[in-house]
């Protein structure tokens, strides 16, 4: 994965509004390019609460391995949380090779901080594969927990696709 490694730049740029000069700070968030068989995953959200967690359970020989801030990189370096943001807005990035991968990969949100519900963090990921956005979800409204279920990627080893899951409850067991 260090060929994956994303950088995030936050360049100043300057407005020209009319005679005067504005300098605006802009963030853009920077990768390297995916291969056919990576997907990247982007976790962003309001400013509270402060920290959502991205959640990853990837598959391994009898069961599946749970990737987080406390264990970034699974067993077989397939799946990797880049970047683990603690003080809100995020983002918070995973990478998930399924080239040669077998199984299901869930991916949930955990409110740690809970100073806001879910529901009212402005949360949204997005998931792009290879060169393509292949989704864009918004968190649910109206809905109560600390889990949000947000997608699940199911592979063979060689294809793979991707289902929207978009629920939030109080566990992270698959649904």
């Amino acid at each position: 994965f260090s060929d994956q490694t994303i950088s995030f730049v936050v360049p100043y740029i300057w407005h020209i509004i009319g005679d005067s000069y504005n300098l605006q700070e802009h963030v853009m968030d920077l990768s390297t390019k995916l291969d056919e068989f990576t997907y990247r995953i982007v976790l962003k959200w309001g400013l509270t609460p402060m920290d959502l967690d991205s959640i990853v359970f990837s598959p391994k020989a009898g069961g599946e391995e749970k990737i987080y801030y406390n264990l970034k990189l699974s067993t077989d370096g397939k799946t990797k949380l880049d970047r683990d943001d603690t003080n809100g807005v995020g983002p918070e990035t995973v990478t998930v090779n399924t080239n040669g991968l077998v199984g299901t990969v869930r991916y949930l949100v955990f409110n740690y901080s809970q100073e806001k519900s879910l529901s009212q963090s402005a949360a949204s990921v997005k998931v792009n594969k290879h060169e393509t956005e292949v989704a864009n979800i918004n968190v649910p409204a109206n809905q109560t927990g600390t889990y949000w279920h947000v997608f699940k990627i199911t592979s063979d080893g060689v294809t793979s696709s991707h289902t929207v899951e978009n629920v939030i409850n109080n566990n992270d067991l698959a649904l």
